[in-house]
């Protein structure tokens, strides 16, 4: 299976666990939106040389993989690719962060610190991304959008760009499987043959593209994708799930504070 057979793969497992049964995936889609956005600004905030109440930030994402029944094993190979570039951000905080600081009695360069937190805020927000995305479609996290009123425009543009990925994503497949089978014995795609693939995949997208529109003009698209016939009503479970971890989140943002 080539790369582009695995990234379709994956964006349908993620598809596919979205519209799973469980706890987490039952909370309404914009509570769950509000938390993560919530999540990442307190993240953000903390100090650099903040551990601790980066670790009890860490229950929140602990406690949706479990509400979720998300696989941590599912989310660690999804995610390994994106961690090192984080790393990769502060990788010079140690020879400019030369201060000594003291953390739990022990004195240790500042620069290491912050750049174990800078990697711990950059773990964090991405699990509660992927989190949310592993128990939300996509056409309810535009649903949410349209809640809080984003305006109908950009909603339609992230949902027919998500849409629109998996026929770019299908074109390139077919194409690429075409080339390994007239030359089987290619260790890839020759330098030589880019350009005139490059321009079948564009001419070949375009004309799919072509035809889901005419199709979604024959089912009646007027350019509105606001609510994407759903209307999901909050529940008091959601009000106290929302309210327990936004309490939660100012607490240790104020233990953070007070000590």
């Amino acid at each position: 299976m080539n790369r582009i057979s695995s990234a379709l793969t994956e964006l349908r497992k993620m598809e596919a666990a979205a519209l799973e049964k469980s706890t987490l995936h039952s909370f309404h889609p914009l509570i769950k939106l509000i938390l993560t956005v919530v999540f990442i600004a307190f993240v953000v905030s903390m100090h650099r040389y903040d551990i601790k109440s980066l670790l009890l930030l860490g229950v929140y994402p602990v406690a949706l993989f479990a509400l979720g029944q998300l696989a941590w094993p599912d989310a660690w190979r999804r995610l390994k690719y994106i961690l090192p570039f984080v790393a990769c951000v502060g990788i010079l905080n140690p020879f400019f962060d030369t201060q000594i600081i003291n953390v739990c009695g022990h004195e240790i360069r500042a620069g290491f610190v912050s750049l174990l937190t800078l990697f711990m805020k950059g773990l964090l927000t991405v699990l509660v991304t992927y989190a949310l995305i592993a128990s939300t479609s996509i056409e309810k996290i535009c649903y949410a959008l349209s809640v809080i009123r984003v305006p109908k425009l950009i909603i339609t543009q992230v949902l027919l760009t998500y849409r629109y990925l998996h026929l770019l994503l299908e074109e390139a497949n077919r194409i690429t499987q075409a080339y390994e089978l007239r030359a089987p014995s290619a260790s890839g795609i020759a330098v030589s043959e880019w350009g005139s693939l490059i321009g079948k995949f564009l001419l070949r997208s375009v004309d799919r593209a072509e035809q889901v529109y005419s199709s979604m003009l024959l089912r009646g698209f007027s350019g509105d994708f606001t609510h994407c016939g759903m209307r999901v009503h909050i529940k008091a479970t959601d009000l106290l799930f929302l309210g327990f971890w936004i309490l939660f989140f100012v607490f240790v943002k104020i233990y953070n504070s007070a000590f």
